[in-house]
């Protein structure tokens, strides 16, 4: 039923993941702020917060050695369609509320946390399909040092 790259509970999370779910918990609560936040604020602390993530994963991967697969002609033409799909739906969806005729022309970025939101997934779902970011701690792993080549099964038991 489940793949060797699905986690089945918070512990089986990669690091990876837990810290997408930090980003969209950020943009909830920008969500709620509402007009308190200009949409370069917004950006602003969506930049941060995916920098911090990103540097900590780096710092991560460096401890554990981590070694990218490299790229198949699959995954590149999956990451290239996923963005342009990803890209079709956030411009559709920004274009939408521009357009909506309720929608106030003085603050056009109101929705601005709602698609920095659908970017952190997009983001995050290329770098998946690229094997640079992964959903699961074993998957991450496998990739790691000495457990290169061990299969996903046995690298979550030993360690």
């Amino acid at each position: 039923m489940f793949s060797d790259d699905t986690a089945r509970s918070w512990s089986d999370l990669s690091f990876d993941f837990k810290g997408m779910f930090v980003y969209h918990i950020a943009m909830m609560v920008m969500m709620i702020a509402g007009a308190r936040l200009a949409f370069i604020e917004q950006i602003a602390i969506a930049g941060a917060i995916a920098a911090s993530i990103a540097a900590a994963s780096l710092v991560r991967r460096l401890r554990h050695k981590w070694r990218w697969k490299g790229l198949t002609p699959l995954r590149a033409g999956g990451a290239l369609l996923l963005i342009a799909l990803m890209g079709y739906f956030l411009f559709a969806a920004a274009g939408g509320a521009l357009q909506a005729p309720s929608f106030a022309i003085d603050r056009p970025f109101g929705f601005g946390p709602w698609v920095l939101a659908g970017l952190g997934i997009a983001v995050f779902s290329v770098l998946n399909v690229l094997r640079i970011t992964y959903r699961s701690e074993r998957a991450f792993l496998e990739d790691c040092g000495e457990r290169q080549n061990v299969p996903l099964g046995l690298a979550h038991a030993d360690g």
